[in-house]
């Protein structure tokens, strides 16, 4: 008698066993399930190295959540709060690559870190993960915007020290730059700790300085040649600065010639 034709499944044993399907089945879902979370969480990554803050603000909106596992309350929580630990850890050292400071980094870091570790429930503890994820990305465009704000910065202070005994306006200097007035008194005050008016003011009282110390010049002529609107106001600038007035310091710092 021939031997019966095996098929497929009846060589490899399947056909008496169906539990093995769906233990495959259950794996094949398992698989693909881990392969998305990954490939979202290098999303996520990528979108915070590139500091793009809209971006990060939208996938927190509407994004998939890498967290979402049927589990019992419990169970759900702590698999969230060790996901969210995770996730602030990877961010934390992933925006370090961009050149943001470890110690910068790391003080945002400790700051989610406790804030998820004292959440009350499921939701605060996804609020504050979707929270960091859009903090790191703002946090990277900081850096981004001040390495560049660098150069503008030196090249706002260029054309200030070029036309000192001019009139220097702000908006002149944003379109000689060729920048937005708004951001460039923003990246300004962000590297310099003051406004670029407050800037030029001290800019102009310094060579005020210099000329009441060198110079026979009398003060309404170093009003005039450093163009101050009068010379009351040249007087009250330069008190605010220097802390004495331009006669006062003048008398105090004037050089002889003799």
């Amino acid at each position: 008698m021939a031997d019966k034709q095996l098929t497929g499944r009846e060589s490899v044993g399947l056909s008496d066993r169906p539990e093995n399907t769906l233990d495959y089945s259950v794996d094949i879902t398992d698989t693909e399930r881990i392969n998305h979370t990954f490939h979202e969480e290098q999303k996520m990554l990528e979108m915070v190295k590139a500091g793009n803050v809209e971006e990060a603000l939208e996938y927190v909106k509407e994004g998939p959540d890498l967290g979402s596992v049927d589990l019992t309350d419990y169970y759900q929580k702590k698999n969230e709060e060790y996901l969210s630990v995770i996730i602030v850890a990877l961010l934390c050292r992933v925006v370090m690559e961009t050149g943001v400071a470890p110690e910068e980094s790391f003080q945002v870091s400790d700051f989610f870190l406790k804030k998820i570790g004292s959440a009350a429930d499921i939701e605060s503890i996804i609020s504050t993960r979707k929270e960091a994820i859009v903090e790191y990305a703002r946090l990277v465009r900081t850096h981004k915007e001040l390495g560049k704000g660098g150069i503008y910065v030196e090249q706002c202070k260029q054309y200030i020290a070029r036309n000192i005994f001019r009139k220097i306006r702000v908006s002149d200097i944003a379109q000689y730059l060729n920048l937005n007035p708004i951001y460039m008194e923003r990246v300004f005050k962000r590297s310099e700790g003051i406004t670029i008016g407050t800037y030029i003011q001290r800019a102009k009282v310094a060579r005020a300085q210099n000329l009441l110390k060198y110079s026979d010049r009398s003060l309404s002529e170093i009003s005039d040649y450093l163009c101050f609107s009068s010379q009351s106001y040249f007087g009250q600038i330069f008190k605010k600065v220097t802390g004495m007035t331009p006669r006062e310091y003048q008398l105090e710092n004037k050089v002889s010639e003799n």
